[in-house]
């Protein structure tokens, strides 16, 4: 539980493996440390319909892994109101929607997605468009290949883009290029394009 007086001036650094905060515990958390540069969610569980809000205005750097969790306790929306971050490691399973998504300072992102269950219990377009100013982007998953191959219509134009990698199977490499086309067309900047492509085990 956290202290309704709490306040942590001086914090830059916080790292939570497997913690649960319940109601407005995390948020008002962030609200006590003012000058929070990087922030760490390992496995963190949270409960059913919860929705989970990552606002700070100070922050630089987020990792963000959902992995470890059952996929039934992890949040049903995501926000992320974090104008000066730079970076960004999400990996996990996409929430349902991602109503904010404030990440215009955002310079590196490496993103390892899949859905919870079907493709229709998740959004992700909020958080697609969110990448648009990111510099160098890492898609080191097959299922964030199939993500944006459902939703490669509606890529945005990714003006400062001058990296992107990106991870497949050999079995499922089709899945990968059903988007990559429409990518690079969306990428004016790019000047390094990394494929990488593993045996199924």
């Amino acid at each position: 539980m956290v202290p309704e007086n709490a306040y942590l001036p001086s914090l830059k650094t916080l790292f939570f493996f497997r913690v649960r905060f319940s109601g407005c515990e995390f948020e008002a958390l962030l609200s006590a440390c003012p000058v929070l540069e990087e922030l760490t969610l390992l496995g963190c569980p949270w409960y059913a319909r919860q929705c989970l809000t990552i606002s700070c205005t100070t922050l630089e750097r987020l990792t963000l892994s959902c992995k470890g969790a059952i996929a039934y306790s992890l949040p049903w929306s995501f926000s992320f109101d974090t104008p000066r971050l730079a970076y960004l490691n999400y990996h996990g399973y996409i929430g349902d929607e991602y109503p904010i998504v404030n990440l215009h300072s955002l310079v590196e992102a490496k993103l390892s997605l899949e859905y919870r269950g079907s493709p229709n219990e998740g959004n992700p377009m909020n958080l697609i468009e969110g990448l648009r100013n990111v510099e160098v982007l890492d898609l080191s998953s097959l299922g964030t290949s199939k993500l944006l191959s459902s939703f490669a219509e509606l890529i945005p134009l990714f003006g400062k883009l001058s990296r992107v990698s990106i991870a497949t199977e050999f079995q499922h490499s089709c899945t990968s290029w059903k988007f990559l086309p429409l990518l690079l067309k969306k990428s004016p900047n790019l000047k390094t394009l990394v494929i990488k492509v593993y045996e199924s085990s």
